[in-house]
């Protein structure tokens, strides 16, 4: 099979802003899940004597500072003492310093603004991240024997390159950095650890090489260069070791086996990638607003082509976003081969609705392609004494189209009738109605017209499909003119016309009803279980695929379709939005 590029050759992404993830970086920040305070004080990393282990101070506040303090002091001393030559109190002086545990090769007292990421222009497996210093020191020692240098961070940028990390972890471990709010998302889910499984994305900094920092993003003093290469470096590799990181891209939960209709869009595998984007919005222009983090998903067991194209797309999807007006969270993807599975899914519900009815048949029991569309043929045949009456009911689904609240799905209803009257006294006559017909007379008293099932698609609530009908009752009239009809023949017609009236064309209408049954309110009780697994379906649910840290519950808005890149998508904001 040919990888369709226009989701990377994935079947669902949903593509969230650099803005989006850096407001996630703001809120972890504001809740000191991200550390805002860089106190602390780090020895034997640099060049440690053999048998020194590692180790950074602990203690309060007060203490760490006091003990930095002393550290700057002590090493005053024995830079003055080596200026002196007086090697005996050099000794004395870092024996001292060992004993106290103040042999510190740097030490941070600082506070840094929250981080922020970029997006990098061909490479989807890396991000800048930004490390933005508000105010504070850097403490640190060049060799034993020296002073301790110190340095102003205030409004120093320090920008480096870092891979992006995926995990499984348990529904416990995605409870670390969830607010009130998504802690009971998340714990009435009913997800189960045998059922899902659950994976961390995140900026893993164990695996950067954070030393070889970004010149053009950065901002320091050249003479600060090899003092944060170096503490900050070890300030990451070190201390956020054999932590959960706090640096969480957001989590991905995907389901093995799909055990149900209802699952029709639960994705079965996660991945991720980036997508750059130049484009701005020229009333507030801001870098990287159209840039895009990816979380990439496979349907029903499906896995990606083995291609070196897989997880590229060919613009960020947030270039797709309807409401241009502001920066929008991000935007929801589908291939619209996969959107096919949906509307054959409403395909079948009206294939049950028509077998559903006496003396019914379709078909080869499903619509069929046919020239391009979809299209149900469903037939009845009647019998009164010697006389047929032959039904031909068919449903064409029309191309779908874009409507202001969302996706319309259209269904012509025509229909057919063929009479064949056959008496003793007669040869057979054949006499036909049909939703085409032009000619009326007694009961048909109006022109034929195709009759019509129409849905639109919208957004529902947390990512559901509402489906809203809107149906016309098809009419029919004699395709050839009754007036050339006479004499008692026309007597025996007119009982089987009423016969028509009675039960072919009211099947026609107890159709249209039902639906109407069925789609009018969310207190009707609904029979159908393909309707049932339509009205329930849940395409983007925070609870069955992907979770941000701090995220609140989505809203949707702006469904349609993008006929030139064969996709459905929609907009995805968190403030409440009125559909426009």
């Amino acid at each position: 099979m040919k990888i369709t590029q226009n989701l990377g050759g994935f079947d669902m992404v949903l593509g969230l802003s650099q803005t989006t993830i850096n407001y996630q970086f703001f809120k972890l920040h504001q809740r000191n899940l991200i550390r805002k305070k860089w106190l602390v004080g780090v020895g034997n990393v640099l060049n440690p004597d053999q048998g020194e282990k590692p180790f950074h101070l602990e203690g309060s506040d007060d203490s760490i500072q006091g003990k930095i303090a002393q550290w700057v002091s002590n090493q005053s001393q024995i830079a003055k003492a080596k200026s002196n030559k007086k090697w005996a109190e050099i000794g004395e002086l870092i024996e001292k310093g060992k004993a106290l545990g103040l042999n510190l090769d740097y030490a941070w007292d600082a506070i840094i603004n929250a981080p922020t990421i970029e997006i990098i222009k061909n490479n989807s497996g890396l991000l800048y991240f930004n490390l933005i210093f508000s105010s504070g020191k850097l403490y640190y020692l060049p060799e034993e024997t020296s002073e301790v240098k110190i340095f102003d961070l205030k409004g120093l940028i320090y920008s480096f390159t870092v891979p992006i990390g995926k995990i499984k972890i348990t529904k416990d471990q995605m409870l670390l950095h969830a607010d009130d709010h998504l802690n009971e998302i998340i714990r009435e889910s009913g997800l189960q650890e045998s059922d899902f499984r659950i994976e961390s994305l995140f900026l893993n900094f164990q695996n950067a090489n954070i030393s070889n920092f970004d010149k053009s993003r950065s901002q320091f003093p050249a003479e600060t260069t090899l003092p944060l290469q170096v503490a900050i470096e070890s300030y990451f590799n070190r201390m956020l070791q054999s932590s959960d990181s706090p640096y969480v891209l957001g989590y991905g939960i995907t389901r093995p086996e799909i055990k149900s209709e209802k699952a029709l869009f639960q994705p079965t595998s996660l991945d991720f990638s980036t997508s750059f984007s130049q484009k701005k919005i020229a009333t507030n222009q801001v870098d990287g607003q159209f840039s895009a983090f990816n979380f990439m998903m496979m349907l029903q067991g499906r896995s990606p082509e083995k291609d070196a194209r897989v997880g590229i797309l060919p613009n960020s999807l947030i270039e797709l976003g309807k409401d241009t007006t502001a920066t929008i969270d991000g935007v929801f993807a589908m291939d619209r081969e996969r959107f096919d599975e949906y509307l054959h899914s409403l395909d079948s519900y009206l294939v049950e609705l028509f077998s559903s009815q006496k003396d019914v048949t379709v078909d080869g029991g499903a619509f069929k392609l046919v020239n391009g569309n979809w299209v149900m043929k469903a037939r009845h045949h009647a019998k009164r004494i010697d006389d047929t009456i032959d039904t031909t009911y068919t449903l064409t689904r029309k191309q779908i189209q874009n409507q202001n609240l969302g996706i319309l799905v259209e269904y012509e209803f025509q229909v057919g009738i063929v009479i064949d009257i056959n008496a003793l006294i007669w040869t057979v006559k054949e006499i036909s109605l049909s939703t085409a017909g032009t000619y009326t007379y007694k009961e048909v008293k109006e022109k034929g017209k195709v009759g019509k099932f129409s849905f639109l698609i919208k957004n529902g609530k947390e990512g559901k499909f509402d489906l809203q009908p809107n149906l016309e009752s098809p009419k029919i009239a004699f395709n050839e003119d009754p007036n050339l009809l006479h004499g008692s023949f026309w007597d025996v017609f007119l009982e089987i016309l009423s016969f028509i009236f009675l039960w072919p064309i009211k099947i026609a209408e107890g159709i249209v009803n039902q639906i109407a049954v069925d789609l009018g309110s969310n207190s009707a009780v609904i029979q159908n279980k393909k309707l049932e697994s339509l009205r329930k379906l849940n395409v983007l649910n925070q609870s069955n695929q992907v979770i941000l840290p701090l995220g609140k519950t989505y809203t949707y808005k702006n469904l349609r379709y993008f006929e030139k890149e064969t996709l459905i998508a929609y907009d995805i904001s968190y403030a409440i939005v009125i559909e426009k």
